[in-house]
């Protein structure tokens, strides 16, 4: 059974090299991460995504999650950077004004938090 498609609508970014310019930062609907992973269009008769994740899995196949890790980490950081620039306010800019003396722990790679503060001159990548 195919899955309908859902387009999540158009974000832009800057660039010191390109400028102003139009970026594909969706999240992968279902239907998405099959083609992604998969190279499918629908799932077999009885099967879900998540089926064919562990199934993938279980014959050692890692790159269906290889490359569904990688499509997210994209999404992630594409949308701090969206959610950062500027002078808009959103729920995050004012969580992080809120608190402007206060340290922050994350773990692992957490592009939101290290976004809004590098961008707010609180925070840089040789920090650790």
């Amino acid at each position: 059974m195919q899955t309908p498609q859902r387009k999540p609508g158009p974000l832009f970014a800057k660039s010191l090299y390109e400028g102003h310019y139009r970026i594909d930062c969706g999240y992968p609907l279902v239907g998405d991460t099959l083609r992604l992973c998969f190279d499918r269009d629908g799932t077999p008769a009885g099967k879900s995504i998540e089926d064919l994740f562990s199934d993938a899995a279980e014959h050692g196949d890692y790159d269906p999650l290889r490359k569904l890790a990688t499509r997210l980490r994209y999404a992630d950081y594409r949308i701090a950077q969206a959610l950062s620039s500027g002078n808009r306010l959103n729920c995050y800019r004012k969580f992080f004004d809120a608190f402007p003396h206060s340290n922050f722990l994350t773990f692992n790679y957490d592009s939101l938090p290290e976004t809004f503060m590098f961008r707010l001159g609180r925070w840089y990548p040789q920090d650790g």
